[in-house]
């Protein structure tokens, strides 16, 4: 999948309020949800820049912020749906441990809830969510998450209330940085539940 020319490509990334402001816009979302989804992700947003690819399922629905509008990837079974962003660090990170704790947290996001919103699902949908086992891999000897990179993320396999979800990232040279593959408790939200 082509996710355009770099962070700052006007035809195919946008900023993730730029992506909010759209679907607010068009009639998808209520603003009172734009605001509730910037209120959830306010801690990454205050360390992190990032940039909706907007072929991505992410980049059309904003993560299941507009769970029932239709993507691009409707057509494709679930495990062949992708979400990509780019990301970096609002400043340079001064070590190599914190640059790997960065890797860490950005590889973490959003990978146990991925499939809510590759299978046309929100938040709202799920009872219990949470990451059983996970694995991070490293490709490359030093990070530096202050320089722009890309993140995919896939879902493997879902079912039975368990899933499988793998993220990846690549540098701008297209060096692949590193893998995080989680496993994880996945569960529909009790009939008679009250939120």
């Amino acid at each position: 999948m082509s996710y355009g020319d770099g962070p700052f490509d006007p035809v195919h990334t946008a900023s993730t309020p730029e992506v909010a402001d759209r679907l607010v816009t068009e009639g998808h979302v209520p603003r009172s949800a734009a605001v509730a989804y910037e209120t959830m992700f306010a801690m990454s947003d205050t360390y992190f820049e990032a940039r909706q690819c907007l072929a991505g399922v992410s980049g059309q629905n904003l993560m299941g912020l507009a769970p029932r509008l239709a993507t691009t990837q409707d057509d494709r079974p679930i495990a062949e749906k992708t979400s990509a962003e780019w990301v970096r660090t609002r400043k340079s990170l001064s070590s190599e441990a914190e640059n790997a704790a960065a890797l860490a947290f950005i590889m973490d996001g959003a990978l146990s809830f991925l499939p809510l919103n590759l299978d046309h699902k929100g938040f709202m949908d799920a009872g219990p969510c949470s990451t059983l086992d996970f694995a991070l891999r490293l490709f490359v000897p030093r990070v530096e998450m202050g320089a722009w990179h890309l993140r995919e993320r896939r879902t493997v396999a879902a079912g039975g209330g368990r899933t499988f979800s793998e993220g990846r990232i690549w540098d701008e040279k297209g060096v692949m940085v590193g893998s995080m593959t989680q496993s994880c408790i996945l569960r529909p939200l009790a009939k008679d539940a009250k939120l």
